[in-house]
């Protein structure tokens, strides 16, 4: 089993060297996490060939898995087969979920969590939804002390972000710009959140906000993402 481009090839090659030393009933599998002509087409470091490349390998493996209902429309069409298991992602946390605890609603802590550096901002909108919770922040009093965190960030962007935050709110605003935290401490540190945002122009699927959900954690996402489908579904 492969995951998409990055072991996908090697999957299928693993398979094939085995089923050359008579291990016949050796089959390959590739799990389809990320549509390039769906996403890549509206990034900055567009690459067409990345495309080609992904349906080439996507069409090799005995079984395409799409994540979600949005991917596996994706396999589908890359196969030109109805054929494509889907798979929805399930939720093993390792610690205990904590608690709903909304406190004073009037503090509100606000949460955009996953590959949000520059390069992919014309995607994942972390500088879109920094405005727009800096513009409510200093237009209304009732959340003068409210805070977002934004995890994922590329260290350069992070001081952009704080300037940014105050020029959007007319003063300086609780906004915590972080780079990439482990899994553990991520899930940790999501449970006390009032809200995610998932704001992503287009998502495969958007497992950020699936966990988030699972925590009790209300999220605001895309329609245009394989978890709005999935859960409309």
């Amino acid at each position: 089993i492969g995951h998409d481009i990055v072991t996908g090839d090697i999957a299928v090659k693993l398979c094939h060297f085995l089923q050359e030393k008579n291990f016949l009933n050796c089959m390959s599998a590739i799990i389809h996490h990320m549509d390039y002509e769906d996403y890549m087409v509206n990034k900055e470091s567009y690459k067409s060939g990345n495309i080609i490349e992904q349906h080439q390998l996507l069409r090799k493996p005995d079984i395409l898995f799409g994540i979600g209902p949005r991917l596996r429309r994706s396999a589908c069409s890359i196969r030109q087969s109805d054929n494509c298991p889907q798979i929805n992602p399930g939720i093993n946390f390792e610690t205990k979920i904590i608690d709903e605890y909304y406190g004073d609603i009037k503090n509100i802590r606000v949460l955009v969590c996953g590959r949000i550096g520059r390069n992919d901002d014309i995607i994942k909108n972390a500088t879109l939804t920094a405005k727009a919770f800096a513009t409510l922040a200093g237009a209304e009093e009732r959340f003068h002390d409210s805070k977002i965190s934004l995890i994922g960030c590329d260290e350069e962007q992070k001081e952009e972000l704080i300037t940014l935050a105050s020029q959007y709110a007319g003063r300086r605003i609780a906004i915590n710009p972080y780079g990439f935290v482990d899994r553990k401490t991520l899930i940790t540190e999501m449970a006390g959140y009032h809200i995610c945002i998932m704001p992503s122009l287009k998502e495969g699927f958007g497992l950020t906000g699936w966990e988030a959900i699972s925590l009790g954690v209300p999220v605001i996402i895309s329609k245009a993402s394989g978890l709005y489908e999935f859960l409309t579904n």
